[in-house]
């Protein structure tokens, strides 16, 4: 009995167990079917969104494809890559500057390269000069090398806007202006408007304490002083030129007071390797002793006029330079040219309306003999022009091209093939 009625016992107690764990269910179902109830309208919206982004994959993969498989899609692009600032600004610098501006704007790393571009050149004229150099002063800053090219058509540009855009590049290493004329004929004092006055606009280029070459063509100037300001403090500068300069309200030619002045203070630039000075700029009227004995690393002189007395001092304290083109030579001897030679290690030299005193054979033979005297045969090119050669009445008049075959073989004869001839 006592054994039966511990069965009975347990047998009850697992029969409560169990309804209550069937009760206990049955809650949980009830639960969970009122919370479904009640988020059922929120299950359609987040079933919306997942439907729209499977869309949205559908149409970037072609197919449904989930985040991780997206992530490994984009592993396996190809990366883009960017190219450095350096080498984008490199690049720019070889372009014109409107091609310069429409490539700045292909992303952030192109302007920011555009903003580090060294050299930049480009050409003032009547649509967007003024835009230009607007463009410019606000986002070409501390540029080492400017070059500006004026047309001959361009009228009231701002000189402000000018001074303005250069103010910006205090570190200027390289600088040219250039003004363009087409009209060749109107080279006369009455033409005022042919030459562009950049006395106010170019007074930047005076405090570049580091300035190395300064190049300036057909431009005008209020007095010969105005140049001088800007030589100032140069003693870096390595390259002057000076071409078609002109002065004054009426724009005429420097006066010999003008090139007198000048002497002096080109004979500060003491590390000059570069001289030219030519198209107005007559070497006769300058002070060629002051000039050339504080030039002892002078390589090229290119100059108009010259006489015998300034070609003798610039091969008595110029003992470097190699190259030589004097122009406008009425006034020159043979004696002056071969001093030149005989002095400097001349290895191209050009000689423009040049008369000679006999047989253009004979002269083209001296040349090329003073050469080699007490350099080791240092001429390689020589150019000539037709009037080296002085017809005589008691010899047949030659045409130029047999003038200028016979000078050839003597210059070939003489130098063994080693001087190239040219004749004008």
């Amino acid at each position: 009995m006592v054994l039966l009625r511990r069965i009975m016992r347990r047998y009850s107690n697992t029969t409560c167990s169990n309804a209550g764990k069937q009760r206990n269910s049955s809650r949980i179902k009830i639960d969970i079917a009122v919370d479904s109830n009640n988020n059922n309208s929120s299950n359609t919206v987040v079933m919306k969104k997942t439907r729209r982004r499977e869309l949205e994959l559908v149409e970037l993969f072609g197919s449904n494809k989930t985040k991780q498989q997206q992530q490994q899609h984009q592993q396996q692009q190809p990366q883009q890559y960017e190219l450095p600032v350096e080498i984008i600004a490199n690049v720019l610098s070889f372009l014109k500057f409107e091609e310069m501006v429409k490539f700045g704007r292909v992303s952030k790393s192109w302007i920011k390269g555009l903003c580090r571009v060294e050299s930049i050149r480009f050409v003032l004229d009547d649509k967007n000069s003024d835009h230009k150099l607007r463009f410019a002063e606000s986002h070409l800053k501390n540029l080492p090398s400017i070059h500006l090219a004026l047309l001959q058509t361009v009228d009231g540009i701002s000189s402000d806007l000018i001074r303005g855009f250069l103010t910006t590049s205090p570190m200027l290493k390289h600088f040219s202006f250039k003004h363009y004329c087409y009209d060749f004929g109107a080279y006369n004092s009455s033409t005022a408007s042919r030459y562009h006055d950049v006395s106010a606009a170019l007074e930047p280029i005076g405090n570049a304490a580091d300035l190395k070459s300064l190049k300036l063509v057909r431009c005008r100037f209020d007095c010969v002083v105005d140049i001088i300001r800007l030589l100032q403090n140069k003693t870096q500068l390595k390259s002057l030129h000076l071409s078609d300069t002109r002065f004054g309200k009426y724009s005429h030619y420097p006066r010999p007071c003008d090139c007198n002045i000048l002497s002096s203070h080109i004979a500060t630039l003491h590390n000059l390797e570069e001289l030219i000075v030519s198209n107005g700029w007559s070497m006769r009227h300058f002070d060629a002793e002051a000039v050339f004995s504080n030039l002892p690393c002078l390589r090229k002189l290119v100059v108009e006029s010259a006489t015998d007395a300034s070609l003798v001092s610039a091969a008595r304290y110029c003992p470097n330079i190699e190259i030589l083109e004097l122009r406008d030579c009425r006034t020159l001897t043979l004696y002056g040219i071969m001093e030149v030679l005989r002095c400097c290690p001349i290895q191209t030299l050009f000689i423009d309306d040049f008369r000679g005193t006999g047989s253009g054979i004979t002269t083209v033979k001296e040349l090329c003999r003073s050469s080699s005297r007490r350099r080791c045969n240092t001429l390689t090119h020589l150019t000539v022009n037709a009037g080296l050669w002085l017809d005589d009445v008691t010899t047949p008049t030659l045409s130029n091209e047999e003038k200028a075959r016979l000078m050839k073989e003597a210059a070939a004869s003489v130098s063994s093939g080693r001087v190239t001839l040219e004749v004008l």
